[in-house]
């Protein structure tokens, strides 16, 4: 048994349309954003899923985690089938990093306190003191200073907030860490920084990764799997080695063309 398991999950947007739509005449056909899309997940595996923007990646991931509902098929968790309705247990063992975190974290609170009343909510920690220990790991988890705890959102950097939020979803204890294009805001140097961060909180915890992203030279990096999505279907499912080394459809191998190659040494020319 799989530690996640999707069985032909498709997802369609605009379905659900009031009385008085239809009535005059605006209803519209429904969108489908995933269709049939199948994938199992190991526990501790570290999985990329890629695709060009609207392949649907990021709305099966969605489906996943309750946010967008299913029109048919079915997800299981540890065996279990997930439906709308999840415990707060199923909620904290999937979280997401979403691609823009500055939306995601209140902008009227530091930091360090929106996190502190997260594990309040959640009872995850007893005494205000304790709360205040665990911040403090999570902080130095993600390498944080800790008197970024006291900074409002604005007063971060992309890549700190980000950081911020990886915390955030690490103070829940999750068993699977989905990440939606959580490096696509961020310059090259710092890019390479959180998925060092990523490396190592996997080392560290042993926790499922679950990385969304369009490109594959990250993916080649960070995960043992790939999965190739395109206009809401799963084309193809290898391992990272063996997708790049051998890959079976057209579409997967124009995306891996597409990847930006360095010339050799040999033919660089320096005008001076």
């Amino acid at each position: 048994m799989s530690l996640l398991e999707i069985d032909d999950v498709t997802v369609k947007f605009g379905e659900r349309r009031s009385a008085w739509i239809e009535r005059l005449g605006l209803a519209r056909e429904s969108v489908t954003a995933v269709a049939d899309a199948s994938l199992n997940i190991e526990a501790g595996e570290a999985v990329g899923i890629v695709g060009e923007s609207g392949s649907g990646k990021t709305t099966l991931m969605r489906a996943v985690l309750g946010l967008a509902p299913l029109h048919s098929g079915e997800i299981r968790f540890r065996g279990t089938p997930l439906t709308q309705q999840r415990s707060i247990e199923t909620r904290r063992a999937i979280q997401m990093v979403f691609q823009d975190p500055g939306t995601t974290l209140n902008p009227s609170r530091r930091v360090g306190e929106s996190i502190e009343e997260l594990l309040k909510v959640h009872r995850l920690a007893g005494s205000a003191t304790e709360r205040k220990k665990r911040v403090a790991e999570l902080f130095d988890r993600v390498r944080l200073p800790a008197t970024a705890q006291r900074a409002y959102p604005r007063e971060l950097s992309g890549g700190q907030k980000q950081r911020v939020a990886i915390a955030r979803s690490l103070a829940l204890e999750p068993s699977i860490l989905i990440a939606d294009e959580a490096t696509s805001a961020l310059d090259v140097i710092v890019q390479a920084s959180v998925l060092d961060l990523f490396a190592e909180l996997r080392a560290d915890t042993g926790i499922t990764l679950i990385f969304i992203t369009h490109d594959l030279t990250l993916v080649r990096y960070l995960c043992e799997r790939a999965v190739v999505m395109r206009s809401g279907r799963v084309v193809e499912t290898n391992t990272v080695a063996e997708l790049f080394d051998s890959p079976r459809e057209r579409y997967t191998q124009e995306l891996i063309a597409a990847v930006p190659q360095l010339p050799a040494t040999s033919e660089v020319h320096t005008s001076w």
